[in-house]
Formats: C-alpha cells, structure tokens, sequence
C-alpha cells in the first residue's frame, strides 16, 4: 500500500514539473522585463536631462553677453624734457598738420599722448522662432594729462554709440529679398566705416542717430545697405530752431570685393542760421548735398603678393564736399566740391618683414570761402622687423605735401615725419593688427618755415608754430 502511494505522489509530481516550469517562466522573464523597463526608464531620464541641458545651452547662448573695448595710454617727451607740443597748436599727434580740419593726418606712430579708452557691451537674444536681437552701447572717453585723477574740463565721456539690430527675422523668412537682412535703429556708426589704422583717421565715417536695414538681396552676389541719419549741429544763440542734418544712403556692396555708396544730405535752413560770418553770402550757404564713392577691396597685396589692399575714390558736392565725416559739416557753400582718393595695403615681404604703404589725397574747391582751394596728399609707409613672438621693431616714414589757398594767403608746404619703435606682443599671428602691445618709440617731425605762421581755415587759426621736434614716447595700446 505505502508502496502504491509512493508510486502515485510520484506519478503527481512528474504530472505537475510541467506546470511549475510554466509558471516559473513567466515569473522570469516578468523579473527580466522589469529590470530592463528600469534601464530604459534611467536612459530616457538621462536623455532627458541632457536635452534640458542643451535647451538651457543654446538658450544661454541666445541670451548672452559680449565686452568688447580699445584702449591707448601714453606718455610723449621732447627734446628739451618736456611735455612734447606740436608746435603752436599745443598738440601732438596724427592730427598736428595744419590741414588736419581738411582730413590731411599723417602717420600716428609715437605721437599719440592722449589717454582713450572706449568699451562696449552687447546683448544678445533670440527669439523661439529664430528671430535675433543685438543691443550694443559704447562708452568713450579721453584725455590728455598724465595727473591720475583729472577734472571735468580736461577729460570726457560720452555714449558714442547706443543701438539695436535684429536678424534672421522670422517675418522675413522666405523672402528673397529681406530673407537675410539686418533692421537696425539707435545712434551708431555705420557697419561700412573703414579706416587707415596708421595715420589714424577714417577714410568715410558715416555716424549719427537714425535707423537703417542691412544685407538687401537685390540679385546675385549683391547686397545694398540702406539708412537714414541725423546730426545735429552747433546751436546758434540766435536761431528759434534746431538745425539738423539729415543722410540718406544706399550702399551697395557687389561680389564681396566692390563697394559702391551714394548719400544724399538736407539741412533745411541751414543758411539762416545767425552765426554766418559777414565774408560769407547766406545764398552760398549749402543747405544739400551729394556724396558718392566707388571702392574696390583685394584679397591680395594689389595682385601681386599675398596680403591685402583697398583701394578707392569718392566725390562730395556741397554739403557732400566734406567726403569723410559725411553730413556732419555744415560750413560747406553751394558751390564746393570735394574728390578723395585713397589706397591702403599690407603684405608679409619675407620671413620677419612686414610692409603697409597708404597714400590718402583730397582736393577741395569754394569750400567754405568762394574761390579757396585746398590740395593735399599723404603717403605713409610702416615696416615691422619681427625679432620673435614677442619683439619687434616698427618703423614709420610719412610724407605730407600741402597746398592751401585760403582766398587771403596762398601756400605750398611740406610735413615729414620718421619713427622707429621697438615694441613688446603677446603674439605674431595677426600681423600689424596684434594687440595688446607696449611700444617705446623715437620720431623726428619738420615742417615747412611757413607753416609756423597764422594760417586760418574755415575761422580757426591751424598754424603749426615753431617746427622740428624731436620727441622721445612710451605708449600701450590694447583691444578686444
């Protein structure tokens, strides 16, 4: 009996071992299924967590701010160990010449004793739909004392810019023509000023408050800038109203290498106003004007070594005849005309010398005074002699012929001007554009005789005083 009972449990246990695996193995793989739902579950966090993250990125670099900034401080001596003068104009610099009201500057280096900074700070944000906005404000000033602590008289600080831009505006996706474009308004200084970084002035220096757009696709491979800018000009005591200038641009910019601009200016009333000096006639007063410049900018040392140059011409009629600072001169009459012509370049020469010739040169007729006539030329050339990263030493010559006829006194003269200064960089890489540099430098200027003597110009004595100096100078300049 005991032995059929074993038979049968055992009969029942071998019935139901299938049964148990059959349950075991769903209990398994529900373990196993469990443990990779808590895998996937961490992964998808993880993914989560780093999409949150890269939102949080690009929104961090959407909504991000730059400082940007320039700065020079010096200190310039002469000869006799004192503050160097520049002659009777008590100043010293690239704008010493007796024509610098004209735009005749010459070369900048080791004259600059003024101390200048400027910096900028700029916002920038965007939009869920890719819509993007650049707010910038630029604050400046300058002086020239060498006192650690200067009163309001001999330094200032002006907001020299205050502006704001927007881009790839969703509106205009889609549009070939404004698809690309940049809206702009606030006070600022055009996108296409360029300079010659050399002789320290601007070659055209459109500035002022207004509003414009960039980048308007008018075919292919060119784009035309568009704008509208005030200035306002000195108030006259007995003038009921403000007197502005107003700009008008369109500047076109053809194959990534021309540049063509045409401006138009208005100053309405502008020869009514009550300062007119009795030498002149209200009706030769401009109150308009056209300006216009033709530019071409090579990727090349003029064809015929690596490097860079640009190369141009511009033409101003009345109010357009002051080709530079464009519509900010409202002394010009009627009948004044203006053409400029200007050249600039850059090449590496051989392992460790670097060259920059420029050549800036205006005429100008009935400018201010029916009958005067104003002819000058600059040329310029710096040499760098590079040592190693960190040394080398620049050399600068400048060449100024002059000829001014003011309708009281005609003369023809000369400004000469030599440089050499071994400067400390932190690098090599940028050429003559490293900053931040500290630079020790020896410069001889000379002046024709006749330059010494009262010479006027538009109303302001620029004579140059007593000439050749010498003048011994330590200066760093910096930007960002």
């Amino acid at each position: 009996m005991k032995r059929n009972n074993a038979l049968l449990a055992l009969s029942i246990a071998c019935a139901l071992s299938p049964l148990q695996s059959a349950i075991a193995a769903p209990t398994q793989t529900l373990e196993q299924r469990v443990s990779e739902l808590e895998a996937q579950l961490k992964a998808t966090q993880q993914k989560v967590e780093q999409t949150e993250q890269t939102a949080q990125d690009a929104k961090d670099e959407a909504s991000s701010f730059e400082f940007h900034g320039y700065a020079r401080a010096g200190l310039n001596i002469n000869q006799n160990f004192q503050g160097a003068h520049g002659g009777r104009s008590n100043t010293i610099g690239p704008q010493m010449s007796i024509a610098s009201g004209l735009g005749a500057y010459f070369g900048r280096l080791g004259l600059e004793d003024d101390n200048y900074v400027d910096s900028r700070l700029t916002h920038n944000q965007q939009a869920e739909d890719g819509t993007k906005s650049m707010y910038q404000v630029m604050l400046s000033a300058g002086d020239e004392t060498e006192t650690d602590w200067v009163s309001a008289d001999t330094s200032s600080l002006n907001v020299r810019q205050l502006y704001l831009e927007m881009s790839d505006i969703a509106a205009f996706k889609g549009n070939d023509t404004f698809s690309g474009s940049t809206l702009w308004a606030g006070k600022r200084y055009d996108r296409e000023n360029f300079d010659i970084d050399f002789i320290d002035t601007h070659v055209i220096f459109l500035t002022g408050t207004g509003a414009g757009i960039y980048d308007v696709k008018m075919g292919d491979n060119w784009t035309s800038n568009f704008s509208v800018i005030g200035n306002q000009f000195d108030a006259d005591s007995g003038t009921s109203y403000d007197l502005e200038g107003y700009t008008f641009t369109w500047n076109n910019l053809i194959d990534n290498h021309w540049e063509v601009m045409f401006n138009a200016i208005a100053a309405n009333k502008n020869d009514q106003r009550a300062s007119l000096d009795s030498a002149v006639d209200r009706g030769d007063v401009a109150q308009y004007g056209v300006h216009t410049m033709i530019g071409y900018k090579a990727d090349t040392f003029y064809g015929v070594k690596d490097g860079w140059s640009r190369t141009g011409m511009m033409y101003g009629h009345a109010m357009g005849a002051e080709t530079k600072n464009i519509g900010q001169d409202n002394h010009l009459l009627k009948d004044a005309n203006s053409v400029r012509f200007y050249t600039v370049g850059a090449t590496q020469m051989t392992d460790n010398w670097r060259i920059a010739p420029s050549l800036l040169t205006e005429w100008t007729k009935d400018r201010y005074l029916k009958g005067d006539e104003y002819k000058w030329a600059v040329f310029n050339v710096r040499l760098a002699q590079e040592f190693n990263p960190n040394f080398e030493i620049a050399y600068e010559g400048t060449y100024q012929y002059l000829d001014l006829d003011n309708t009281s006194k005609h003369m023809t003269g000369n400004v000469y001007k030599a440089t050499i200064a071994p400067t400390f960089k932190i690098s090599n890489i940028a050429g003559f554009f490293d900053r931040p540099q500290i630079r020790f430098a020896v410069s001889y200027i000379n002046w024709s005789d006749k330059f010494e003597d009262s010479y006027s110009i538009n109303g302001v004595d620029c004579a140059m005083g007593e000439n050749n100096e010498t003048v011994f100078a330590v200066q760093m300049e910096t930007w960002f």
